[in-house]
Order: C-alpha cells, then sequence, then structure tokens
C-alpha cells in the first residue's frame, strides 16, 4: 500500500479536524470528571491514553493523517496498591487492640484513690489502726466498711470486664456483618465489571469502587488478592476463597457454652482462622486479654479470701468466739467477693484477738495487717500488691506496644498511600491547565474544520 503524504483531500482535511474534534472533547470530558471527583475518597485520576497513528483511504490515495486512537485508562499505582493490601490488616489489627487495652486500663483506673491498689492498702492499714485499740467501734467499722469496698472494687472491675465482653462480641457481629456486605459488594463489581466495556470512565470508576471495597475489607481480615485480565478479582483468605468472579463466600456465626461468637465459612462449614486485622483484634481482646487479666485477679482474690478468712477464723471477737469467716467463704473471684454475713450485721464479729480473755490482745489484727507484707503469690515470691501491680504493668506494657506498632503500621501506610497518590490522586490545578490546553485544540480542530469548509464552497463556486 502506497501512501501519499503530499496531498491530502478536502475530505482527508475534515476528517482529520472531525477525529481533533473528538479527540479533545473526550480529553475535556476526562478532564471534568476528574476536577469533579478532586475530594473522592477512592476516585483514581482517569486520563486518555493516546495510540499509534492511523491511515485514511479516499478512493486509490492512502494518507496518513497524523491523528490518534484513544482509550480511558485510570492512573493507579498497582505496586505500592498491593502493599497496601498487604499492610491494611496490620494497621486495622493495631488500631483496635490499641483502642480496645486502653478501655481495659481504663477499668484498672490506676494509679487512682478509687482503684484497687489503695483498697487493699486501706483495708490492711485499717487492722493496723485496729489493733491499737481493739474495742474501738469506728476502728472496727472502718475494717468493716474497707473490707466491703476492697470488695466491690473487684466487683466492679469484674462487671466492666464482663460488660466488655459482651461489648466486644457485639462488636464482633457487626464486623462480620460489614464484612459479608464487602465481600457482596466486591462479588457485584466483579459482575459489573465484566459486563462493561474495557477502558471506558464506567469501567475505572467499577474498578476504583472495588479498590476501595477490597481496601476496607482488608483493614478488617487477613486476605491476599489476585487480579485477572478479564477485571476479575480472587480474594482468599488463609487458604480459604472468600470472593471469584461473581461466587462470594460469607462468615456466619454460633454461639459457644459460653455466649461468645464463633466464626464459620458458609460454604465450607468450618471456623474461620483470623491472623491479622480489626476483627482479630476483638478476638484477641475478647478470647485472650481479658480471660487472662480475669484469671490473675481471681487468683489474687482467692488468695486475699483463704489467707484473711484463715486469721480470723483462728481470732476470738469481744465475746471470747471464734471461728467466724471475715469474707464469704464461697467468694472466691472478683464477681461474687463479699464480706461475710456475720460481718455485714454486725462489727461485733471481726475477731483480731489470739488470747480469748475478754478483753483479749491485738496478735490477730497485727497477723491481718503483716498480710500485706508477706509473699504469698506466684509461688511465694510477691504480695499481693507486688502481684497486682506486675498485672498492672503487663497490661500497661501491653498498651504501650500497641500503641508503637499502631504508630509503625500508620507511618508506613501512610507512606505507601502517599506513593500511590502520587500517580493516581487528582491535583485541581493540573487538571485545570490541562482543561485550558484542550479547550484551544478543540478551537484548533473547530478551526481546521471551518477552514476546510470554506475551501470546499469555493471549489464548487467555480464548478
Amino acid at each position: 500500500m502506497k501512501v501519499n503524504y503530499n496531498s491530502y483531500t478536502i475530505n482527508a482535511i475534515m476528517e482529520s479536524g472531525r477525529r481533533g474534534l473528538d479527540q479533545a472533547r473526550l480529553r475535556m470530558s476526562v478532564t471534568g470528571n476528574n476536577i469533579n471527583n478532586v475530594n473522592t475518597e477512592g476516585y483514581s485520576r482517569q486520563g486518555v491514553v493516546t495510540e499509534a497513528t492511523t491511515v485514511m483511504q479516499s478512493s486509490n490515495t492512502t494518507y496518513e493523517m497524523s491523528l490518534i486512537s484513544s482509550t480511558i485508562r485510570r492512573m493507579r499505582d498497582s505496586f505500592h496498591y498491593q502493599q497496601i493490601i498487604e499492610e491494611n490488616p496490620s494497621l486495622g489489627r493495631w488500631e483496635e487492640e490499641h483502642h480496645q487495652l486502653e478501655l481495659i486500663e481504663k477499668i484498672m483506673n490506676e494509679p487512682n484513690d478509687g482503684a484497687i491498689s489503695n483498697a487493699m492498702d486501706t483495708f490492711f492499714n485499717s487492722w493496723e489502726d485496729l489493733s491499737q485499740d481493739l474495742e474501738n467501734q469506728a476502728s472496727r467499722t472502718l475494717v468493716r466498711d474497707s473490707g466491703d469496698r476492697l470488695a466491690k472494687q473487684f466487683n466492679i472491675v469484674g462487671t466492666q470486664l464482663s460488660q466488655t465482653k459482651e461489648s466486644l462480641n457485639k462488636q464482633i457481629q457487626d464486623e462480620v456483618f460489614e464484612i459479608n456486605l464487602l465481600i457482596n459488594e466486591i462479588a457485584d463489581v466483579n459482575k459489573q465489571i465484566t459486563k462493561s466495556q474495557m477502558n471506558t470512565s464506567e469501567f475505572s470508576t467499577l474498578l476504583d469502587r472495588r479498590d476501595k471495597a477490597v481496601s476496607d475489607l482488608s483493614k478488617k481480615m487477613d486476605i491476599k488478592i489476585t487480579e485477572k485480565e478479564n477485571g476479575d478479582m480472587l480474594i482468599f483468605s488463609n487458604g480459604i476463597v472468600v470472593v471469584e468472579g461473581i461466587d462470594r463466600n460469607q462468615i456466619y456465626t454460633r454461639t459457644d457454652s459460653e455466649s461468645n461468637s464463633q466464626l464459620f465459612w458458609d460454604r465450607e462449614d468450618n471456623e474461620v482462622q483470623i491472623n491479622n486485622g480489626k476483627l482479630k483484634a476483638l478476638l484477641n481482646t475478647r478470647d485472650e486479654t481479658i480471660p487472662q487479666l480475669e484469671e490473675e485477679l481471681n487468683n489474687l482474690v482467692k488468695a486475699i479470701v483463704e489467707n484473711v478468712n484463715s486469721i480470723h477464723k483462728e481470732s476470738y471477737n469481744l465475746e471470747g468466739n471464734k471461728g467466724y469467716n471475715f469474707f464469704d467463704s464461697s467468694g472466691l473471684d472478683i464477681y461474687t467477693m463479699s464480706l461475710d454475713k456475720n460481718i455485714e450485721e454486725s462489727v461485733s464479729y471481726i475477731s483480731v484477738s489470739r488470747n480469748q480473755g475478754s478483753h483479749g490482745n491485738s496478735d490477730g489484727a497485727i497477723l491481718m495487717s503483716a498480710l500485706a507484707n508477706e509473699r504469698l503469690m506466684d509461688n511465694s515470691t510477691q504480695t499481693f500488691k507486688e502481684y497486682y501491680l506486675g498485672t498492672i504493668l503487663t497490661l500497661g506494657n501491653l498498651v504501650n506496644e500497641a500503641e508503637r506498632l499502631e504508630s509503625v503500621e500508620t507511618d508506613f501506610v501512610t507512606f505507601l498511600e502517599n506513593k500511590k497518590n502520587e500517580v493516581s490522586q487528582v491535583d485541581a490545578d493540573e487538571e485545570l491547565s490541562n482543561m485550558i490546553i484542550y479547550q484551544q485544540s478543540y478551537g484548533a480542530a473547530a478551526k481546521l474544520l471551518s477552514k476546510a469548509n470554506e475551501m470546499m464552497t469555493v471549489l464548487l463556486s467555480i464548478v
């Protein structure tokens, strides 16, 4: 095929102008769409990508038109987007874990006058005060009230931890609901993508919508993604396919014997393995952090109740009787710790003497006071308070570590987002500048058509 580069027919000129108009109009449309979505979350800048020059054949002559064919493509950094999907689960986990641990730390309320450590100090110090005057009613009342306050402080912490677990259960159910919504959305968008014409604005918008849903899902649970040539996306989690094309695999919950929601895959009916993400943080706090804290506090309550009761039962009250418990012997955890009924009814049951005489001595009260400094916890290596403060220190370390990891992941994901946005984010100033250029291109193409029309008119008038 011979190409004539020197002689353009008027038809060729008009075709060149027409294509120029179409090209400028398309660019202005895409640029306007970018400007309209400058603040739309998840929107990727779209651009008109040009391809090789085309030719036009007229009669027996082929003309090199120097014109371009165009497609609309979104400007996207696939590499950094993939990295974001890989890092999002860790970010989602440590954001939520930090938040939940701070709530638990707030429940413990240390150090504070209304916290357990202060209540323990007050309780054991009250026995020392009583040892100075065994018949002093005010001192006896202080012993009873400080014991009651200590028990109630443990009860309050227990109630709040229990309520937190119930709240976590509800949050887990809500999170599963949101995960299922995202799974449905991704599968539905996959269906629309396969039906949409490639390299169009609608096609790019659908891809953005799916990317946003996948990014949101990756913060909630650990996933891997694979993109196919036809636009489909495969998503799986720990070997289980979550989304493949329009097929979806959702999560449902079952309640176990402790009223905790357990997670299962709908398609395989096997338990969901969650290793990262916001859902992991909620499960970890409910199933590990709170139970561990409860166990340590229960150990402390049991040791306090049993040791206080042991001394109290072997001591005599003012009437010369013994064998009374100070705390209810069945209340051996943070939920049930309470005063013995006799002590609640009358401070006369408080037993402080190791001598059965009418006045006795203060040996029992001194032994009670000395319990505060005896190493009765953790294989006889720690006092009550040391053991308790060790528990608080461990909790504080968990909070600090979660905060540190959250900060690390936030900085890294922000870095990746900035890198991705260098390619995909809309720059309003740049788009407005481009709009001016495309308007000028449109005007030039229109002028070319006008001149070609004038030439055609002149030629026709000659004929």
